[in-house]
């Protein structure tokens, strides 16, 4: 049994067990009203997935599942565990910190335990337990389980909501929290490290992270919800040394602060029409220089680029939904919904190399579109058929791709059943 496996068994049944002590049947005496709450969702699309190219197109399939227990301990408290999940067959194109890496299958794991809590009238107090197994399999003979990015999260936290009604008699929702959570990549080993019996950065990839959290949604002019949500992330890596510009490693450990913004407005035009609209902001800083040897014994090819991990990059994304006709009478409308994404990834320490690794003398930049279509048709109260298809293209002036990947394209298009209970 793979380690990571055993842990997931592990915390299940904590989860199982806790869940069961907390979960006492109501007496006779006492509220004949259920404790539970009990819900199950579910999807699960099949079709065809393909990249431009030689290569062919291959089976592809997307599919999710959610399942979650809430305890009513009280009037003002539950106890809640969910365990939800996705798998993925299709072209998949993942980033890393030095670009993208090709796959076709992921596999998600998540479960957690948190106790929601009320404080007063406007106050929701949530600490809250998690763990998160993620398999990526990147070649056709590799093992789910077995991928060289394949990682587990282990941590928890709190969050804080603040329900209130400004002077307009607008409804405003504050959120905000803090996570801790340790971040290991159980089969990662740079080439170094296998070579070497005593190697100084056995697991580089791991870290310890520390993640805070800050939301703002509300009613704005004319029925529009607006949104903003913020996010800060440090990451201390247990053993990834920095290194100077002669390639020497420094005894300090590298260290990343991301920085995330996000705002969201959508306007109900009709009844059966809205539109959405959302903008990003995200970065990275790192102590972290990149000192590349170009794998030859030889001094003189040796470069050192600074603040190659450094980026900074925006994003816009459009969104129409349109609803249409019920095709059962206790079903929810019909809906189409079309969204095209935009992103740009400036960096600035990261200098742009030709087919042959040579120089371009430009900072690497990255643009990314994607356009998606999803139509949802309900044919029952907790049944839905789904049709969606996408096309996505990355590209880069950095066009040296041997171990990583900054051009392509790919589409799909996916067909199945979903169910919310």
């Amino acid at each position: 049994m793979k380690h990571p496996l055993l842990r997931l068994f592990v915390i299940a049944a904590v989860l199982t067990v806790g869940l069961t002590r907390f979960a006492l049947p109501a007496t006779a005496n006492e509220n004949t009203e259920s404790p539970y709450i009990f819900i199950l969702d579910g999807e699960a699309l099949f079709g065809y997935s393909d990249t431009v190219g030689p290569a062919p197109g291959d089976f592809s399939t997307s599919e999710k599942w959610l399942t979650s227990l809430a305890v009513k301990l009280n009037d003002r408290d539950q106890l809640i565990g969910a365990y939800n999940g996705n798998f993925q067959q299709s072209q998949i194109f993942i980033r890393q910190d030095e670009g993208n890496q090709s796959s076709n299958q992921i596999l998600a794991h998540n479960l957690s335990a948190a106790v929601k809590k009320y404080i007063g009238d406007n106050l929701i107090f949530k600490p809250m337990f998690f763990y998160d197994t993620i398999f990526v399999k990147e070649t056709a003979d590799e093992s789910l389980g077995d991928g060289l990015y394949d990682y587990t999260d282990l941590g928890g936290g709190f969050e804080n909501t603040h329900l209130l009604i400004t002077k307009d008699e607008k409804a405003l929702e504050i959120s905000y929290g803090l996570n801790v959570f340790w971040r290991e990549y159980p089969n990662y080993q740079s080439l170094e490290a296998l070579s070497s019996r005593e190697p100084l950065e056995d697991k580089e990839k791991d870290f310890v992270g520390y993640k805070a959290d800050l939301g703002l949604s509300t009613e704005w002019w004319f029925e529009t919800t607006a949104r903003l949500d913020g996010t800060a992330l440090f990451k201390d890596f247990s053993d990834k040394l920095t290194v100077d510009a002669n390639g020497i490693r420094k005894s300090d450990n590298r260290q990343d602060f991301y920085l995330e913004i996000d705002g969201t407005l959508i306007k109900p035009i009709s009844e059966a029409l809205s539109i959405g609209f959302t903008s990003g902001w995200k970065a990275n800083y790192s102590n972290l220089d990149f000192y590349d040897t170009r794998n030859s014994l030889a001094l003189t090819d040796d470069r050192f680029f600074e603040n190659y991990y450094d980026y900074n990059a925006y994003d816009l994304s459009p969104t129409v939904t349109v609803k249409g006709p019920k095709f059962a009478a206790e079903a929810k409308p019909s809906t189409l919904q079309a969204s095209y994404t935009f992103e740009k990834t400036f960096y600035s320490g990261r200098v742009a190399q030709s087919d042959a690794g040579l120089l371009l003398g430009d900072d690497q930049t990255d643009k990314s579109s994607k356009v998606a279509v999803q139509l949802t048709v309900p044919f029952a109260v907790q049944w839905s058929w789904m049709l969606s298809g996408s096309y996505e293209k990355q590209s880069s002036n950095q066009k040296f791709e041997q171990t990583f990947l900054y051009n392509y394209e790919v589409w799909s298009v996916l067909s199945g059943i979903s169910f919310q209970s």
